[in-house]
């Protein structure tokens, strides 16, 4: 199917602010989604962001999220809640870090967590950008 999504986005200084929206259509939902996030620059290595999603009739998300720029990668951790319209609202974590190989180069690994879940879930990867 097809969709609609379209991504407006401003920043001046250290305030960067998007809004987004994206109609769903070709997933056969009866719902549409608009987020908007806000991040701020706080120095040249450290930026935080806060940000809302809502989806039609099926859920709204609150999140928070910082990354750190050490040098040779990226260290970074996010949070959010999740309200669904049907079901218990839960919570989402995850931390992960980075280490650049190269300029199009990275290895990362990454670890997250549901509250509604006792599991906890890890990711190893390698990206590779050309």
């Amino acid at each position: 199917g097809n969709a609609l999504a379209a991504v407006l986005k401003y920043n001046v200084d250290a305030v960067t602010v998007a809004l987004g929206y994206d109609s769903l259509d070709n997933v056969n939902e009866d719902s549409e989604t608009v987020g908007l996030s806000v991040a701020y620059q706080v120095n040249e290595s450290f930026v935080v962001t806060a940000a809302i999603e809502a989806e039609d009739d099926v859920k709204d998300i609150y999140g928070l999220s910082a990354r750190y720029g050490y040098g040779y990668g990226d260290l970074y951790a996010s949070a959010q809640s999740i309200s669904p319209e049907a079901g218990d609202d839960y919570e989402e974590y995850a931390a992960g870090v980075s280490y650049n190989l190269a300029s199009n180069v990275y290895v990362y690994g990454e670890v997250g967590q549901f509250t509604d879940d006792e599991d906890t879930q890890t990711a190893i990867g390698v990206y590779y950008g050309f």
